[in-house]
């Protein structure tokens, strides 16, 4: 088993947090690279073999991400595209999806090890617009810059009409990201399990205006009517260029994310405990 290894330095217990974990699966038996920023971040890292990450995710059978979901964000979709599955070790706030906390590091090394684990696969959107190709593990967003005006679009599923809206954007979300910002904007949360897409206006200025849940293999065509509108689309956080506000078409990517499960999902005793955690805690 080839574990490649890399974690978001900006956090403020990255260092000790990597150490343990390396130090552990180096105990099990597992041979581990790591990422080259890594590698240069302290001299203890040096007795690893580092590689950039596109390197690293080739020649690894599985990626560890220590950081929290923001960092896992940023890796999955790369991952997902050559088939490796994730394992989160969360060292961040919320890290609702990583598998493992430091305190579990030495358990999670000895069930990959023993190959104790399974996969749990997650669906992924793809985005085209303009010149545009993006992927989202969470959501694809058109949104208004902070001081514009409201837009007018309308979003069609299978090339029927659902509505006319006047808002601040729309979000397009999985699953997985029905507990990200399309919660905060009001829409379901949505189990793993469920194959389905969330559709949720942003500040929709309309009494009748609500969430809607579709099938994960319809595909959604959205068309700003606004003249000259001043707004982004934004893929997992991340702004898209050279798009087509007319012309913005979203569907299910036919890659999906894997994350390496070492122990049985619990995926609402996860609501409990990690959202209730992340609205008492600072920004992740």
């Amino acid at each position: 088993m080839k574990i490649g290894f890399l974690a978001n330095l900006n956090k403020e217990n990255a260092i000790e947090a990597s150490k343990k974990a390396l130090i552990c699966f180096k105990d099990h038996g597992l041979k581990v690279s790591i990422e080259k920023n890594l590698f240069q971040a302290d001299d203890w890292f040096q007795r690893f073999d580092a590689y950039d990450l596109q390197t690293l995710i080739d020649i690894n059978d599985i990626m560890a991400v220590a950081g929290g979901d923001g960092t896992i964000l940023s890796v999955v979709k790369s991952c997902a595209i050559k088939d490796k599955p994730v394992l989160g070790i969360n060292i961040g706030n919320v890290g609702f999806l990583t598998e493992s906390e430091i305190h579990e590091l030495d358990e999670t090394a000895q069930a990959l090890k023993n190959s104790d684990f399974t996969i749990e696969y997650r669906s992924m959107l793809n985005l085209k617009s303009g010149k545009a190709n993006a992927v989202a593990l969470n959501e694809i967003v058109l949104l208004k810059h902070a001081t514009a005006r409201i837009i007018n679009f309308d979003v069609y599923a299978q090339n029927s009409l659902i509505d006319r809206y006047n808002a601040d954007g729309y979000i397009v979300s999985t699953p997985t990201g029905s507990t990200a910002y399309s919660l905060s904007a009001g829409g379901p949360i949505l189990s793993p399990v469920i194959k389905g897409l969330v559709l949720t206006p942003v500040c929709s200025h309309s009494l009748r205006s609500r969430s809607i849940v579709i099938g994960e293999n319809e595909i959604i065509n959205i068309k700003v009517n606004t003249a000259s509108p001043d707004a982004v689309l934004i893929a997992d956080g991340v702004p898209v260029s050279d798009f087509d506000l007319k012309h913005i078409q979203i569907a299910k990517h036919e890659k999906m994310a894997g994350f390496v499960k070492t122990k049985p999902s619990d995926f609402y005793g996860k609501l409990l405990s990690k959202l209730n955690k992340w609205s008492a805690n600072k920004e992740d």
